[in-house]
């Protein structure tokens, strides 16, 4: 059974189980899943019967090389509005849009080192990405976008300029980028882990609508502050209320 038509962003540090959470979500329809990989072994856990017991294999699309990043994601933006349009295809997982967007940054200030002291670049990306990503969101499958995160910080305008505060989100280049993702997403999840009683670490999401250093985003009002990480049961009520607001 698929999980609708939700938008998710999911960040947090390496090694919380962001992957797993989004497999864990899709096992079972895991062979309508298109999984878009950009990082080496990313892949590797979705075949884990712990976390995919019929060890089903994703649609899976892979770019390594640090060129041809916008072709490659314009290929596979293509390939699940196909799969959506011949209902072959119920999810797209682009693990991570982190890594897509350094990639594609660097490729852009490669070919164009201009670009870098009018912040151009950094426009070029975000339009460009958001343009792809909008693509997936039109398609009406659930789309998941994982991200690495980047901590809060002070920073300041050139040597002499006003300093400025920057709260954590997901990792990618610019302030722009970052926001307009927000705004197109149901839910921006960001996982922690915490000690639990086993003293093992627990996967937990934060949501803390008075925390400036980490703003969340919770459209629908399914995440509490610390539920366990179930990603499936968050997609299902956002899908519920949806529903009861009439968005279907």
């Amino acid at each position: 059974m698929a999980l609708g038509r939700p938008v998710v962003v999911l960040l947090g540090p390496q090694g919380s189980g962001k992957s797993t959470a989004v497999i864990q979500a899709c096992s079972s329809f895991m062979e309508q899943v298109l999984y878009i990989q950009n990082e080496p072994n990313a892949s590797a856990s979705w075949m884990n019967p712990r976390w995919n017991p019929g060890r089903q294999a994703p649609k899976l699309i892979t770019y390594l090389a640090p060129d041809g990043v916008h072709d490659n994601l314009l290929h596979a933006v293509s390939q699940a509005e196909r799969g959506a349009a011949g209902g072959h295809i119920k999810a797209a997982v682009l693990d991570t849009l982190s890594t897509h967007a350094d990639k594609r940054i660097r490729e852009i200030l490669r070919k164009n080192p201009q670009l870098r002291s009018n912040g151009r670049a950094w426009d070029q990306l975000s339009n460009e990405l958001m343009w792809l990503v909008d693509r997936l969101v039109a398609t009406q499958l659930a789309v998941f976008l994982i991200g690495h995160e980047h901590q809060p910080e002070w920073k300041q305008r050139g040597e002499n300029g006003p300093r400025y505060f920057v709260p954590g989100g997901i990792d990618v280049p610019g302030q722009q980028l970052g926001k307009r993702l927000n705004r197109l997403c149901d839910v921006v999840c960001r996982v922690k882990l915490e000690p639990g009683a086993d003293g093992r670490n627990r996967r937990v999401l934060a949501r803390d609508e008075l925390d400036t250093d980490w703003p969340t985003k919770d459209r629908w009002d399914v995440i509490t502050n610390g539920m366990e990480l179930n990603l499936e049961a968050v997609c299902r009520a956002i899908v519920q209320r949806q529903r009861e607001a009439g968005v279907t």
